[in-house]
């Protein structure tokens, strides 16, 4: 990337980036009290809408180099960080809840995001000569139909992989520059306010109905959770699709975008940030887990009315993202994207 130019538009993709490992964090921390409030189950929901296609389409924007150029290292270097992290998850479990449980081919938990960006650089290296609309119409038509699948959607991340690859694979095709210049016009980013509002506000007046939709916004669940509407399944999927790219599209226009001298340093520093996320997902289960631990024996979140015990919940996913941010975790997040560390770890 050369240019001041460029620099601008890197500020803004990692101010996004930014925003969405914040809510990565915020929505597993929410997730903890779903079954208590309606107030987490609301804002479950309106994160899980659009946070996880929103990463694996900014994924795809950065992954153009790497896969036209076939640099499977980089594709593999996610593989390793994948066992990584399913060994820190499982002992962060064995820490907190005493569960001695492992799942070798199956993944329910958060490394399924680095295993499934594996595979969308072998898939994205694999097809990349062939026609791309065709590549991209045949990854939605598998989206909508994987659900009909019941018993196997978490071997190997399956389900999560279709349902979020066309994601992947429309931000490797678009361009930084037209997607950044089309939502940074005024008109876009009113619409894309009012647009966020009314899907925000949609979520907390409406906290049961919308959670129901929990079961299609993860990708993880067959059409027969659904109920009696398991048969409108890839309808149901086909609108959380475009749902999701709309509001990534609106995300994406009100973040800042400015030249690179009008940055604030405070904004430059989050923007820094930004371009630090994975290492903030690879170790954020084991300090939330050590947040809570902590709040629990002091009774912390048994004080007052659930909203000042959100208020709490917000800090410490804010407390979080910002600490696990810092480039002091940074040469760890590299480590453990070794080859040499993940069979170290295997061989333990």
């Amino acid at each position: 990337m050369e240019g001041g130019r460029i620099l601008s538009r890197i500020y803004k993709w990692d101010y996004l980036k930014f925003f969405l490992i914040f809510l990565v964090v915020l929505g597993h921390a929410a997730d903890r009290y779903t079954a208590d409030s309606s107030i987490m189950r609301s804002l479950f929901v309106f994160i899980y809408a659009f946070h996880m296609p929103a990463f694996m389409f900014v994924s795809g924007l950065f992954s153009k180099r790497t896969i036209d150029q076939a640099r499977y290292k980089r594709a593999f270097s996610f593989l390793y960080l994948f066992i990584s992290m399913k060994l820190i998850v499982a002992a962060t479990n064995f820490i907190e809840s005493g569960d001695y449980t492992a799942h070798i081919f199956e993944e329910p938990g958060i490394p399924w995001f680095a295993f499934a960006l594996f595979v969308f650089y072998l898939v994205g290296i694999s097809v990349r000569r062939l026609d791309s609309r065709f590549v991209l119409v045949v990854a939605v038509l598998i989206a909508l139909f994987v659900g009909t699948e019941t018993e196997y959607l978490d071997f190997l991340v399956v389900g999560r992989i279709a349902v979020f690859f066309p994601f992947f694979y429309l931000g490797y095709l678009v361009d930084q520059r037209s997607v950044a210049q089309f939502a940074s016009r005024f008109w876009m980013r009113l619409v894309s306010a009012v647009v966020f509002l009314g899907f925000g506000l949609l979520c907390f007046l409406r906290p049961d109905q919308m959670y129901w939709f929990r079961k299609a916004f993860t990708g993880r669940n067959a059409y027969a959770t659904f109920g009696d509407l398991a048969v409108w399944g890839p309808f149901i999927r086909l609108g959380h699709l475009l749902l999701a790219l709309v509001l990534i599209l609106a995300l994406i226009s009100l973040m800042p975008d400015r030249t690179r001298g009008s940055y604030s340093k405070a904004e430059q520093v989050i923007a820094g940030f930004g371009a630090r996320s994975m290492q903030v997902y690879l170790l954020h289960v084991p300090t939330l887990a050590i947040f809570f631990s902590i709040l629990r024996k002091q009774d912390v979140l048994e004080w007052g009315s659930f909203p000042v015990r959100g208020i709490v919940i917000v800090t410490i996913a804010v407390i979080t993202t910002l600490v696990l941010s810092t480039s002091y975790f940074g040469k760890l997040t590299e480590l453990l994207s070794q080859p040499k560390f993940a069979a170290a770890l295997i061989a333990e």
